[in-house]
This record gives C-alpha cells, sequence and structure tokens, in this order.
C-alpha cells in the first residue's frame, strides 16, 4: 500500500498550526535575545562579569531552544499538519507503513532528557511483534488531553483489529 493513497477510511492525528506557529515564535524571541547578548559582548557594552554570564546564558539559551525552534518552524510549515495516519490495514507514520498485524501494543512514553541534555517531547510508542519498537513524536504539538484521546484511539483501534483471545493486548 502507498502511504499517498487516500482511502476512504483514513483517519489522522492532527496538530494545530497555531500551536506550533506561537511555540515557534516564542522560541525565535528567545533565540534573538541570547544573539543580542552576544551582541553585546562583541560590541564591548558589557564588564568582564557581564561578558561571562551573557556568554554562558546565550550559549546554553541556543543549546536548549534552538532545535525547538528549527522544529516548530518545520511542523508549522508542513502540509499537511498530521502527525500520523491509519486506516483498516495499516499506520502511516511519514514515509513508513506499519500494518496492524505487526504492532503488539501501543502507549505513550514519559518526558525524558536526551543524550545531549536536551528535553524530548512525549512520543507514542508502537512495540512491535518482532521485539522492536518505533517512537512517533508528538513534538509538544498536542495537549494532554489531545494526547490521551489519541492514544485511547489508537488502543481501541488496535483492540478492535486483535481481540484478547489471539494474544495481542494493549495497555490503558
Amino acid at each position: 500500500m502507498n502511504s499517498t493513497t487516500p482511502t476512504p477510511n483514513m483517519q489522522h492525528i492532527r496538530y494545530r498550526r497555531f500551536t506550533a506557529l506561537w511555540k515557534g515564535t516564542l522560541c525565535l524571541l528567545f533565540i534573538i535575545l541570547c544573539i543580542l547578548l552576544l551582541w553585546f559582548i562583541y560590541d564591548g557594552l558589557s564588564g568582564k562579569l557581564e561578558t561571562l554570564y551573557y556568554s554562558i546564558a546565550a550559549v546554553l539559551g541556543i543549546w536548549f531552544i534552538g532545535p525547538l525552534c528549527l522544529m516548530f518552524g518545520a511542523r508549522f510549515i508542513k502540509q499537511p499538519p498530521v502527525l500520523l495516519s491509519w486506516n483498516d490495514e495499516a499506520i502511516l507514520c511519514g514515509k513508513r507503513n506499519i500494518r496492524w498485524e505487526q504492532i503488539r501494543k501501543i502507549e505513550l512514553s514519559s518526558y525524558h532528557f536526551s543524550k545531549w541534555i536536551l528535553s524530548s517531547s512525549p512520543m507514542i510508542v508502537l512495540f512491535l511483534n518482532d521485539g522492536t519498537r518505533h517512537h512517533i513524536a508528538t513534538d509538544h504539538l498536542l495537549s494532554k488531553k489531545e494526547r490521551d484521546k489519541a492514544i485511547n484511539l489508537l488502543q481501541q483501534t488496535l483492540r478492535n483489529k486483535h481481540p484478547r483471545e489471539n494474544g495481542y493486548t494493549s495497555s490503558l
């Protein structure tokens, strides 16, 4: 099945573009503030102690907020604003199709820090029958209520595809 072929029973988890816009704008304003701090240092408008504080604040600010700014910008321009789609046969996440028969369980992962000390967004985790996992990032674009609704809908769909007597489970 081709991921670009629409089917009449296609369902989607969508995000609001406005959420990506305002979060991206806040991140961009913070990045501009960090660049302004670096400009103060370059232009000689700060003392020795301020130079140390400003440079540390600017570098850390760009380190933590820069990737978020790029992520929200990419999500804002993405057409259509869909995190993932599914139909009766498979979940379509990006360019990958995962058939319902391959999925053992669906859960929402909790917040954690990446290896570069960056906060990662909550993810929808698909536990596959072969023991592997497929993570679908929500990129901080869904509210808690929207995330819970999406997880419940996916888990219900999985339960409908694989009744418990076949040994398939999904946790709620």
